[in-house]
């Protein structure tokens, strides 16, 4: 039997170490760049909306949006007030050209005052619910898979 030199021995391990190391750092890296990247960015003055989400547990802070690039669906977003960013879900209501922005964790009223709002990724198309019971399941489950987009 051969005689392992020591030292070759624990600089390979150690090269080894490193390496994985560096390879787990990419990918946890490359997922917080994934959550922070928009695909479209749009400001603008909060406004009333219909209100319809608010009577099932998820009210929105709705803003123009004009530019019909994208098709009806709601995304994993963040929105930013006063300079602090919140975590958000956000349906892009492309018949009323509007972000409805239900953010996450935030009881405030902000009619009438500018936010920011970055569309991270797109978590389903739009839906029609035969029940508000039904919409409100749904947009439950959007909550959830929005925050394994913030937090994976």
């Amino acid at each position: 039997m051969k005689i392992v030199n020591k030292d070759l021995l624990f600089s390979v391990l150690l090269n080894i170490i490193f390496c994985l190391f560096c390879i787990n750092f990419y990918f946890r890296s490359s997922h917080k760049n994934d959550a922070t990247r928009c695909i479209i960015k749009q400001s603008g003055i909060v406004i009333q909306g219909q209100k319809i989400a608010r009577t099932i547990g998820f009210p929105t802070a709705n803003i123009p949006y004009n530019n019909n690039s994208i098709l009806s669906a709601v995304f994993a977003s963040v929105v930013k007030i006063n300079g602090k960013k919140f975590n958000a879900i956000t349906f892009f209501n492309q018949e009323r050209s509007i972000l409805e922005n239900h953010i996450l964790d935030f009881h405030e009223d902000i009619y009438g005052k500018e936010i920011d709002v970055c569309l991270i990724k797109k978590v389903r198309d739009k839906m029609k619910f035969s029940s508000k019971e039904d919409a409100e399941k749904q947009l439950m489950q959007d909550v959830e898979n929005a925050k394994k987009i913030f937090h994976p």
